[in-house]
């Protein structure tokens, strides 16, 4: 489990933003470059973070995001970072068990619909960091085989097509895969078929969350909620899941709820390649990653790949805005993979999108203390997929806890049955002091 909040993660954001300036003025077009190397992955627009572009309140959250990446980056050594992945595979584990319950219960043909699938290679270009990853999967407990070149064409035969001779790869066997949008819309339609759950699609978009002061004891105030149809509602509890707008919607309820959300978009890349219909085929089997670049089967037509981190301010979708190096080099590849079997221009096609990441790696799930029945569910960054139904059950525990006022369990039990300390995914773990 890739770990950011590292020592040598601060170390390859300033290599790799000096580097892609540097690359810049000298290589001229991105296309030129050939793929002998590895490109820069990170990169930091710190005039888009702080500067005119930014309103005070994204400035705060850049802040608030850079002190505890800091903090947890250079206070926390290699242990602890092994821990942090350790949690997230436990919490992965346990997310796989949440999904199967889903569609045992919910709708055993889901599984097709959504376009599951089991199994992801990581390519790596020498074999030393191929069993590096091994090595990795198997401490935190993943069955992961280590495949000769062809036994991995074999079972991908796209791994031909990657634009480098050298190739070793590393097969985790029980990773899984899907078309998350058709994953959301069937569970929409899940709870709008519950006759126990109201889902009210109406209202629009939320547009701001504000606290209604209780006279005489602060700690029964309400939430009012505006959305963008120009609607007001009060609720007594808010969970806030708004991805990378969380915590500008934190700060908005309470300084102290902001300082317990310290969200920050993490821009990447998506390339979405429409491919040719293929007889008693798929075009694309296995899941894989190669040179950090993450590619999937979204359908079977469809295939995604997806990768760069950039610290380049809340999400502007003016083109413009965005660094040219990340979609072209995303397209190089998918030229040099797919090509021959695109339905459509690939050139120009890459699209930004931004992943809400917490500090430290770990989700936040959990009550804020200083704001009574406020929970928060974000900071899944890149793993919203792969963790978010384990997280979500933790916090259906920390709400119910609250509505029934128990207040001495300092676990949650995942739907596996094993048990994560409620703290390790508490806003709490963020106070200033910690």
């Amino acid at each position: 489990m890739h770990i950011m909040s590292q020592r040598s993660t601060l170390v390859e954001i300033v290599r790799d933003t000096m580097r892609e300036a540097y690359l810049s003025l000298t290589a001229g077009s991105v296309n030129n470059r050939d793929f002998s190397s590895i490109p820069p992955y990170f990169g930091l627009d710190l005039n888009r973070c702080l500067g005119w572009h930014a309103t005070w309140e994204e400035r705060r959250c850049f802040v608030t995001f850079v002190f505890h990446f800091i903090k947890t980056s250079l206070l926390t050594g290699e242990n602890e970072a092994k821990e942090r992945g350790a949690l997230m595979v436990q919490l992965a584990k346990a997310n796989r068990t949440a999904l199967r319950n889903y569609l045992l219960i919910c709708d055993k043909d889901h599984s097709s619909k959504i376009g599951l699938q089991e199994g992801f290679i990581s390519v790596h270009r020498t074999e030393e960091k191929a069993r590096c990853a091994q090595q990795e999967a198997e401490e935190f407990g993943e069955e992961a085989v280590l495949l000769s070149r062809s036994e991995a064409i074999a079972t991908e035969p796209k791994i031909a097509s990657l634009p480098f001779k050298d190739a070793y790869c590393v097969l985790r066997k029980h990773d899984q895969t899907a078309d998350c949008a058709e994953f959301i819309r069937g569970m929409i339609k899940s709870f709008q078929d519950d006759v126990d759950v109201t889902y009210d699609k109406t209202n629009g978009a939320v547009r701001d969350i504000s606290l209604i002061k209780a006279e005489s004891d602060a700690s029964m105030h309400r939430f009012k909620v505006k959305t963008s149809n120009g609607a007001t509602n009060d609720f007594d509890y808010v969970v806030l899941a708004a991805g990378v707008y969380s915590p500008l919607f934190a700060s908005k309820i309470s300084w102290s709820a902001g300082q317990s959300c310290p969200i920050y978009p993490l821009r990447g890349y998506s390339l979405t390649i429409f491919t040719k219909p293929k007889p008693n085929m798929p075009i694309f089997i296995k899941a894989m990653t190669f040179d950090k670049i993450y590619c999937t089967s979204v359908a079977a037509n469809m295939v995604r790949l997806a990768g760069f981190g950039e610290m380049a301010g809340f999400p502007n979708y003016d083109r413009k805005s965005c660094s040219r190096s990340g979609p072209m080099v995303l397209e190089k590849y998918g030229n040099r993979i797919f090509g021959e079997d695109a339905a459509k221009e690939i050139q120009g096609s890459a699209l930004p999108c931004y992943r809400p990441m917490s500090p430290d790696d770990v989700p936040i799930a959990g009550v804020v203390k200083d704001v009574p029945r406020l929970f928060l569910h974000c900071g899944h960054g890149t793993l919203g997929w792969t963790l978010s139904l384990a997280t979500a059950h933790c916090l259906a525990q920390d709400v119910c806890d609250d509505i029934l006022g128990v207040e001495d369990r300092d676990t949650f039990v995942l739907p596996d049955g094993s048990l994560v300390d409620r703290m390790t995914l508490s806003p709490a773990r963020f106070a200033i002091l910690s």
